[in-house]
């Protein structure tokens, strides 16, 4: 893979009439000479957030030239990942008419929907438009990159020798080294060579290692860590963990509370104590994976998420119900846990959430929903044969609708439905509650 990498960059290089004797060693060495004071650049800005979108303005030929250097997995990505960023039309522009050649079908679209076609990339340094753009939008643009695509930048040409060291830093353990021993030290080596902030920071949290978990808690404390988006504390593999279940670090939950934007905790326990602090508020996302939180403790934290707009609750117990009032919220998805719990997630109540567009139920054992006012709500399922949904006044239990004193459900388009043994008579009841279906997955295993 590196072998693969390092040829697919020497490549670059030679497209771009760039001279190979330019290129400099990645940042991320150890050793080798310091540059001179006259030539280190200043520090890149930190990355902005939603509103400072710098990329989503630049030229659709300079978009297109920025897509064509990632790896072809990661630019095929591009229109999920960033579509405000761009990259959706550009690469909606550059496949269509080419799979509609392939299929040989399909009508050709008006002149007017067309796009224009994007300008060939330069072949010369002189035609090097991702180079002769402002210091800060390039170090937006390596924050995007995987960890070792982005470290590897500085090789690219003399630009771009200084950029990576101090571009928000994309630090992601997958993909770094094989061998899980070394990945605690080569991350350590990645912050030393890296000043510049930390903008994601994607790492297993191996409780069963307490050497490990204070260098984790060390990391987090550095300076770098202070103005951290985006926070993912992954499995460390298949150990039990939900057997016991470990504190999170209080420091994952103060360093950086007034910028996170995306948190995802799991096998962890989440105590009172820490929970009560807890307060995110430009917090977006947040998933909570076999989580053990007490319910007075969570209604504390979604409390103080007050810009949240996507919640996941899986496998997570120590609480029995969970009140929703937000009016940010735009997605729900819950994942009810193994019965024989004693708490385990048993009912989810709606009071409040205007903007609530879609909310999703995962897997078995799901809690009992209770929607009270969601005027937006227009995607719902999995509805399964074991749960209770109230709709307003609309009841409907084991996929039958019980209690309609509110005839119809109107807000809800896309509807999938989960059992056992579906009935003719089941769909025609949902299709009546339902009248404004426009989609509809059954998935039945009878």
């Amino acid at each position: 893979m590196e072998m693969d990498a390092c040829v697919s960059c020497s490549r670059k290089r030679k497209s771009a009439g760039l001279d190979p004797d330019e290129a400099a060693a990645p940042a991320a060495e150890e050793h080798g000479p310091e540059p001179a004071a006259e030539d280190q650049e200043p520090p890149l800005p930190a990355a902005g957030g939603g509103g400072e979108d710098r990329i989503s303005h630049l030229p659709d030929g300079v978009l297109g030239d920025t897509i064509s250097l990632l790896p072809t997995e990661e630019g095929a990505r591009t229109s999920g990942k960033r579509k405000s960023a761009g990259f959706d039309s550009l690469e909606a522009a550059n496949s269509a008419p080419a799979a509609a050649a392939a299929e040989g079908h399909g009508p050709e679209p008006a002149a007017e929907d067309q796009e224009p076609p994007l300008p060939v990339a330069g072949r010369g340094a002189a035609n090097d438009r991702i180079s002769q753009l402002p210091d800060g939008v390039l170090g937006d643009i390596i924050s995007l990159l995987p960890t070792m695509e982005g470290a590897r930048t500085p090789l690219l040409a003399s630009r771009w020798r200084h950029l990576w060291r101090y571009a928000p830093l994309n630090l992601d353990h997958h993909g770094l080294c094989q061998d899980g021993k070394d990945l605690g030290a080569l991350v350590s080596r990645i912050l030393s060579a890296h000043p510049g902030p930390v903008r994601r920071f994607c790492f297993p949290v191996p409780y069963h290692d307490l050497h490990q978990v204070a260098t984790i808690d060390a990391w987090i404390r550095s300076p770098a860590f202070r103005n951290l988006q985006e926070l993912d504390m992954c499995r460390f593999g298949f150990r039990y963990s939900y057997l016991w279940p470990k504190p999170l670090p209080a420091t994952a939950a103060f360093c950086f509370s007034e910028t996170l934007c995306v948190a995802t905790i799991v096998d962890c326990q989440v105590p009172d104590i820490t929970a009560q602090a807890i307060h995110f508020p430009k917090l977006k996302k947040l998933e909570l994976d076999n989580v053990t939180i007490s319910e007075s403790s969570l209604r504390t934290v979604l409390t103080g998420c007050l810009a949240l707009e996507c919640l996941l609750i899986a496998h997570s117990y120590g609480f029995r119900c969970v009140q929703i009032n937000s009016i940010s919220l735009r997605s729900i998805c819950v994942k009810g846990h193994f019965p024989g719990i004693q708490l385990r997630f048993g009912e989810l109540i709606i009071e409040n959430a205007p903007c609530l567009e879609r909310l999703i139920q995962l897997g078995s054992y799901n809690p009992h929903i209770s929607v009270i006012s969601a005027p937006k709500l227009e995607t719902l399922g999995f509805i399964s044969s074991d749960a209770r949904l109230a709709l307003g006044l609309t009841v409907i239990q084991e996929l039958r609708i019980v209690d309609n004193l509110m005839s119809e459900v109107r807000t809800v388009k896309i509807l999938a439905v989960n059992s056992h043994a579906l009935s003719l008579d089941v769909v025609i009841g949902l299709l009546r509650c339902f009248p404004c279906l426009e989609k509809l997955y059954i998935k039945s295993r009878g």
